[in-house]
């Protein structure tokens, strides 16, 4: 089992707007008029989320857009830019996972997808899904979008519909507290 977290709570957010400048996804198709978190500016660019507790695993799906040239004034072309997906889990969280302390040192943001500009660069968002390696569950993990190696006056891109799923602890049936909310939604 699992649950979807209160998406799009952001800690911190960088150089990124929630604009029309490049559209919007809205559901399978693209539209040139809706919002989407839109990134463009100097030196850095990342989104972060609040601390999220993904003990056990989960995943995170979104659209992401590299446009394309000449698309609009207000959307510049990605040439290269690439955007990556990092966690990073707190000095206190970390001690609990045998597995982060091996691949990230306590405080570090740690990439666990990339994407490249020339394979996904489009007039339309490309939506993916990453899985939640075992490094990254703890109770305290966040997430951040960020795009590395990008030329300021150009290079943007956008994230939309941004959703981040978490499974339940193993057994969660047969815990007490789920026990007592199930008893009282069938009262």
């Amino acid at each position: 089992g699992g649950s979807r977290e209160k998406s799009a709570q952001w800690q911190t957010i960088v150089n990124g707007h929630r604009d029309d400048g490049c559209g919007s996804a809205e559901g399978e198709k693209f539209s040139e008029k809706g919002f989407a978190l839109h990134f463009k500016g100097s030196e850095f660019r990342a989104a972060d989320t609040v601390p999220l507790d993904i003990r056990w695993g989960g995943h995170v799906r979104f659209k992401l857009k590299l446009p394309e040239e000449g698309e609009y004034q207000s959307c510049l072309a990605a040439y290269m830019g690439v955007v990556e997906v990092h966690f990073l889990i707190p000095p206190e969280a970390l001690a609990m996972n045998e597995e982060a302390k091996a691949h990230q040192d306590a405080g570090m943001w740690t990439p666990f997808a990339t994407f490249d500009t020339t394979k996904y660069r489009s007039v339309y968002f490309h939506q993916f899904e990453e899985q939640f390696p075992p490094a990254m569950h703890s109770n305290g993990t966040q997430i951040r979008f960020t795009q590395i190696a990008f030329i300021d006056e150009q290079d943007h891109f956008a994230l939309d519909d941004i959703q981040i799923f978490r499974l339940f602890e193993p057994g969660y049936q047969n815990l007490p507290k789920f026990r007592a909310q199930q008893a009282e939604g069938n009262a």
